[in-house]
């Protein structure tokens, strides 16, 4: 604990020196000397953004990643997470600064930290077509090719509105660090209009074809009920092959990144185990949720199976007496 407690103090001096290596003159150097007070109080939404103004002015490397790091103290990861990757990919000059250098390689590395802490949000939507209902998340535009796959958003509460038409879907989720989480914009069966009540002469018909055709309507929903068991199936059947295949890129990964840190030539590797990984959850959540919908529909239609109604009659003719009935 003492030697943990030593590293932590020792990397926040190393940190704090970093800090003072900003700009050196000019507004750029007054913004930067106000971000590093702003962060030394823990106002890092405050230290972002007067960071940021000095990164407009001096676009050096160790000013960009104080932005970043920042931007990931408050919470606001999405957002870090792509500062990160633009330093990363930015290029130098071979006659750069030792200090640039250290700077990319260090946003790199905590880009690399950062990725498995940011949340996913699936956007799904029932009873309507995804490419007819205009979706927003947290107030931002989602194309229809977007919807169903994992989306990265800041933790802290998600929230998904849709539009088809004059309807309206919405629907909000709370996420921790590195959760994937779905969020369901169920669409609700338009109210049907008023009828008028049927004559007597109209019951007695629908009585007699109801004794003679089947039920068209249980027809249809025991349909329903074979289509969710199969997809459900399938979905498991998928869940389960990508879980499979995540729990052995975990495994590699647990290998080649000791302590939980891996290299950054691995990044492709890791995200492409992160995606497994979320398949395999959406898979396995939708799947059993359609089994299990689809055995409660099966279920009812034994339950609510009409009962065969009975008639009974008698005939007089100059051959004798009769009598017929039908069950």
């Amino acid at each position: 604990m003492f030697g943990l407690c030593l590293w932590l103090s020792f990397r926040a001096g190393e940190l704090h020196a970093e800090a003072l290596e900003g700009p050196q003159s000019g507004p750029a150097r007054q913004l930067w000397l106000e971000g590093n007070q702003l962060w030394q109080t823990g106002d890092y939404a405050g230290a972002a953004d007067r960071f940021d103004r000095a990164f407009e002015l001096d676009r050096s490397p160790i000013v960009g990643l104080w932005v970043a790091r920042s931007l990931a103290r408050a919470n606001r990861l999405v957002e870090a997470l792509e500062r990160y990757r633009e330093l990363a990919d930015q290029p130098l000059a071979s006659d750069a600064s030792s200090r640039d250098w250290s700077a990319r390689r260090d946003a790199k590395l905590e880009r690399q930290e950062l990725v498995g802490r940011v949340p996913q949000v699936v956007v799904v939507v029932q009873g309507a077509p995804a490419a007819e209902v205009q979706v927003d998340l947290n107030g931002q535009p989602l194309s229809a090719g977007l919807l169903g796959a994992p989306r990265a958003v800041n933790p802290g509460l998600a929230r998904a509105r849709g539009a088809w038409g004059q309807r309206v879907a919405e629907a909000s989720v709370e996420l921790g660090e590195g959760e994937t989480r779905a969020l369901r914009l169920v669409f609700d069966a338009p109210p049907e209009s008023p009828r008028l009540l049927p004559s007597d002469a109209a019951l007695r018909a629908r009585s007699r074809d109801e004794r003679l055709e089947p039920h068209s309507g249980g027809s249809a929903r025991r349909v329903l009920a074979y289509v969710a068991l199969g997809v459900g199936g399938a979905a498991l059947l998928t869940g389960g092959v990508f879980g499979a295949l995540a729990a052995s890129d975990q495994s590699s990964l647990f290998d080649a990144c000791p302590g939980g840190h891996c290299p950054y030539r691995l990044r492709a590797d890791v995200e492409a185990y992160e995606s497994k990984k979320t398949i395999a959850t959406v898979g396995l959540v939708s799947g059993a949720a359609l089994i299990a919908g689809g055995v409660v529909l099966y279920l009812s239609l034994r339950a609510s199976r009409p009962r065969p109604i009975g008639a009974l009659g008698a005939t007089l003719s100059a051959r004798g007496v009769g009598v017929w009935g039908a069950f």
